[in-house]
């Protein structure tokens, strides 16, 4: 048990810091109208929500590597999906029909599940 969590603990540590980085970010670009008691919670949902993501990759994945590229990865673009949403709305009104909930949210998930299984064919 001891030599698995010294295995893990590298990839984890780089997965949480990747994870953190654009909320972070984030944070620093609004520094002026934000309080650090406001940053404190995202900051731990966001490394509770990479944790789980980890360990629940380390039952499929055995490379260390690949998890420290999915894990952030699904962060990102569950997280960056506001700023995609309303890029979207604010364009044309072709486009504009792409940026709707009900159909922004189906193409995000037929992406993420595309790179995950080009990932996982060819780590496993």
């Amino acid at each position: 048990m001891l030599r698995k969590l010294k295995e893990m603990k590298p990839g984890y540590i780089v997965s949480i810091f990747l994870s953190i980085y654009p909320i972070s970010q984030l944070f620093m670009n609004n520094i002026a109208v934000l309080n650090y008691q406001q940053a404190v919670v995202p900051l731990v949902i966001i490394v509770i929500f990479a944790t789980l993501l980890y360990l629940g990759f380390s039952i499929r994945i055995k490379d260390s590597l690949a998890k420290v590229i999915i894990v952030p990865f699904i962060i990102i673009v569950l997280f960056s999906y506001n700023y995609i949403h309303i890029f979207l709305t604010n364009q044309s009104n072709i486009i504009n029909s792409i940026g709707r909930n009900r159909i922004l949210m189906p193409i995000l998930f037929i992406f993420l599940s595309f790179c995950l299984t080009f990932q996982l064919k060819y780590t496993v």
